[in-house]
């Protein structure tokens, strides 16, 4: 039994040391290796393309659509700071100059006449008019 014994132990260390080599040869391996060199070839940016933006292509008026169909119940119009309080659905809504309405519609700018939405390159004007037509 004792001899069986240590043939087990001498075989289990064979084993680690077997193992304990053949990670400190890859371990020396992947440090003496040098990562290869890409040649990263980029082709020149088309002049053409950088010389028409997407500014260029739309137009400054501003559209009416059924789906930004809001009533303007008040507004602070100003150069700096405007804000409008619109309703839509029964929902009141105060924006600010430069922040979103329904995370979707940034505010422009206010004035007398219009307040002045974009979204996705396009303009949507609002009257600011209070005077109501009801009886």
């Amino acid at each position: 039994m004792k001899i069986k014994l240590t043939i087990i132990k001498r075989l289990l260390l064979g084993l680690l040391l077997f193992l304990a080599g053949y990670q400190l040869m890859i371990l020396a391996s992947s440090i003496l290796s040098k990562p290869e060199n890409l040649d990263l070839k980029f082709q020149p940016i088309n002049q053409a393309i950088m010389q028409t933006s997407i500014k260029d292509n739309l137009s400054d008026e501003p559209i009416q659509s059924p789906d930004f169909e809001y009533e303007v119940i008040g507004y602070r119009a100003g150069a700096v700071r405007a804000s409008i309080i619109v309703k839509r659905n029964n929902k009141s809504y105060v924006v600010q100059q430069g922040e979103l309405l329904e995370n979707k519609y940034k505010l422009i700018s206010v004035d007398v006449d219009s307040a002045i939405f974009e979204y996705m390159g396009e303009k949507y004007e609002l009257k600011t008019s209070l005077i109501n037509a009801k009886k």
